[in-house]
């Protein structure tokens, strides 16, 4: 049975309750080290801005990663002065390189339960 060698990458997104931006860290990220692995933490970007009339389709139980909180019109032009941000997104690069079977890696799935067949802490 032919192996490949795979790096691990967890990534997670966390719902961000009152947190407003100002414009100029849409979309920033900021990294650290913890336990030894690369942790970033990222902020959307504008890319998933949602528009202030689409804010209303949105469900109670959604909420959009990016939108208006506040701005400003200058010659009928809006100006976001602070933006509200739904979701973070946290990546962890465990930075260890694992061998696993190279046909399982065209399904996720069987990944999945590859690791968990294995009950080894990563």
């Amino acid at each position: 049975m032919e192996s490949e060698n795979i790096s691990i990458l967890s990534w997670n997104r966390f719902k961000s309750r009152f947190l407003y931006i100002v414009p100029e860290i849409v979309g920033k990220s900021h990294e650290f080290t913890f336990d030894g692995h690369l942790v970033t933490i990222s902020l959307p970007s504008l890319e998933k801005l949602t528009p202030r009339e689409d804010l209303v389709k949105i469900e109670a139980h959604e909420q959009a990663l990016l939108y208006y909180n506040s701005w400003r019109e200058e010659n009928g032009v809006e100006i976001p002065i602070a933006y509200g941000v739904g979701f973070v997104d946290m990546t962890i690069n465990i930075s260890k390189v694992i061998s696993v079977p190279s046909e399982i890696l065209n399904h996720p799935r069987m990944l999945m339960i590859y690791f968990l067949k294995k009950d080894k802490k990563l």
